[in-house]
């Protein structure tokens, strides 16, 4: 009990969000149940386009939004539908391309039927293959990558895919757990800091064929190349990243709105994109009394980040934050979004909680198990000095 209640202790005074991050990496059902071999006739799904379909578009369009999903899901989640749905209302002279993995999307998907109104907006079928033609990552296609955890494998493709995509076309890149809550017109060649020392890369915006680009994409090869462990799931794509800018920068240092010192590259403080931490972001999905007035009229911030993978089993309760962004951001998708939540909004909140509580007992379990095999190494050295002591004792006796 002392065991588990320092555990208990511990884990609680660490960032909640980490912890639910660890889980729900090794707990989350991705669903990718692929339906390749699906009549195309059927009328439960309907046939993507590939994005190859759309060349003249992706290299015509001045403006361009890139959201990609690259589970083999064949719906939209909600939250996600209403970044898309955002970036859709927001940049209404833009064409926003919604990649998905899957051939397919589900018909009767109610993401889908509130985003197809959106006249500039195109869910399409991508295979890496095609996104990775004409870049140095198109070496990726002859390569075996061992990967261990399905997450991280997914994580791993998002990095190559979101590199490739915006050197050969340029544009926007907005991961699918980030809300834009304003245009981006203004915004060239562009990322925010994560930390003092690296970038986030959830947020992107760069010209096509950039040199930082291309330096990252040699950097991910080299990197899986070399040892590459699959556990690292920052590997290619921040730190990556953030590899390829100190290149370019002078001094090898990272510096703020000094686009003159890293090759005309515009790095923002953190709070521009990423304007609640982390550690913090839990609370963004709580009811709350307060106004998020101080994210909407806060003129340096201009999106969300909300870190699915840490938060996806956390209900949206009403007057949350989230909800009250959703209500102004994505209203089509808003209604599905808190129906969602109240179906089941105490099963994922006790699950998640359960979920730390056993995490602890684990814990706890592991922790005994190895005091206890500690405890017998110690006595059976106690023993072995003894015997080995008696031994010496009867051999001195014997010969002298």
């Amino acid at each position: 009990m002392i065991i588990f209640t320092i555990v208990y202790l511990s884990v609680t005074q660490l960032s909640k969000a980490s912890l639910y991050g660890v889980l729900n990496i090794f707990t989350v059902n991705f669903n990718d149940i692929s339906v390749q071999h699906l009549d195309k006739d059927s009328t439960n799904y309907i046939l993507l386009q590939n994005i190859t379909e759309k060349e003249s578009d992706l290299i015509n369009a001045k403006l361009k939004i890139f959201f990609v999903q690259t589970s083999e899901n064949e719906d939209i989640l909600s939250r996600h539908a209403c970044s898309i749905e955002s970036a859709a209302r927001l940049h209404s002279d833009g064409l926003i391309f919604v990649l998905m993995r899957s051939k397919y999307i589900l018909r009767k998907s109610t993401s889908y039927k509130h985003l197809e109104s959106y006249e500039n907006l195109y869910i399409v079928h991508f295979n890496e293959e095609d996104i990775y033609s004409g870049t140095s990552l198109s070496r990726l296609n002859q390569t075996k990558r061992k990967q261990y955890i399905h997450y991280f494998s997914i994580s791993h493709m998002s990095d190559f895919i979101r590199t490739a995509l915006l050197y050969k076309y340029g544009g926007i890149y907005f991961d699918l757990d980030v809300i834009p809550l304003k245009k981006f017109h203004e915004f060239s060649n562009t990322v925010a800091l994560e930390t003092s020392v690296g970038v986030n890369v959830a947020v992107l915006v760069f010209v096509k064929q950039h040199l930082v680009l291309d330096l990252q994409m040699d950097i991910q090869l080299q990197t899986i190349s070399n040892q590459f462990h699959a556990l690292c799931w920052n590997c290619l794509g921040p730190s990556a990243l953030t590899d390829a800018l100190k290149d370019v920068c002078d001094h090898h240092q990272l510096y703020i709105h000094q686009k003159d010192k890293c090759h005309e590259i515009d790095i923002q403080p953190s709070y521009v994109f990423y304007p609640i931490p982390y550690q913090q972001i839990p609370q963004f999905f709580r009811r709350s009394s307060d106004n998020v007035n101080y994210l909407l009229k806060n003129s340096s911030i201009y999106s969300i980040h909300y870190f699915h993978h840490m938060t996806m089993n956390i209900p949206i309760e009403i007057k949350s934050p989230f909800a009250q962004i959703a209500e102004i951001y994505c209203p089509n998708v808003y209604k599905q979004l808190m129906n969602e939540n109240l179906s089941n909004n105490s099963s994922n909140f006790l699950l998640t909680n359960t979920n730390i509580i056993l995490f602890c007992l684990c814990i706890s379990f592991l922790c005994i198990f190895i005091l206890i095999l500690i405890g017998h190494f110690l006595s059976y050295i106690s023993i072995f000095r003894k015997i080995m002591f008696a031994i010496r004792h009867k051999f001195y006796k014997t010969h002298f």
